[in-house]
């Protein structure tokens, strides 16, 4: 629901499938509607749901690629809890993947090894993205990185894939 002062609507864009937030309030630096990157749905009593942040679109190889759309189909593997890809332009603009596993993927781990896992989610992508969207450095951790608001940063996650040796269990 909305604060008193505060409207919202939706706006669509070529770039994003769905309809994305806009809001417009005394609050902001002037009056003209500020459109977020999350995707929203309007109720017809004036509340808004959100429905999830808009996709991410990198360039990557001369190819423009979906990075939340690489994150969906990583979720959907057995095993994976939460996924963050980000470009890496300190790594020549290639694709990292941040991956947060549950009970049984973290066994999987153990049993089949880095490399393993690593094959198997890039088998699970090749079929359905283009090769240069196929993330070349990956990081398995216990839960994703979160500053002190909360929130997990860019700069947060590029830290993780940074290639100092990272602690093991």
């Amino acid at each position: 629901t909305c604060l008193p002062g505060v409207q919202v609507a939706l706006t669509t864009s070529d770039d994003v499938e769905g309809e994305l937030l806009q809001v417009r309030s005394a609050h902001l630096a002037d009056d003209n509607w500020y459109t977020s990157a999350d995707r929203a749905s309007l109720d017809t009593d004036g509340r808004f749901s959100l429905c999830g942040r808009a996709d991410r679109i990198a360039k990557v190889g001369g190819k423009r690629i979906s990075l939340s759309a690489i994150e969906r189909i990583l979720e959907q593997q057995p095993g994976v809890e939460q996924v963050r890809v980000i470009m890496l332009p300190e790594r020549g603009d290639r694709l990292g993947a941040v991956v947060v596993l549950d009970n049984d993927g973290n066994k999987r781990l153990v049993d089949q090894g880095k490399n393993g896992i690593n094959q198997l989610f890039k088998n699970a992508l090749e079929n359905t993205v283009d090769r240069v969207a196929i993330p070349r450095y990956w990081r398995y951790l216990g839960e994703l990185p979160r500053n002190r608001q909360g929130k997990t940063t860019q700069a947060d996650l590029a830290q993780s894939l940074c290639t100092a040796e990272l602690p093991r269990v």
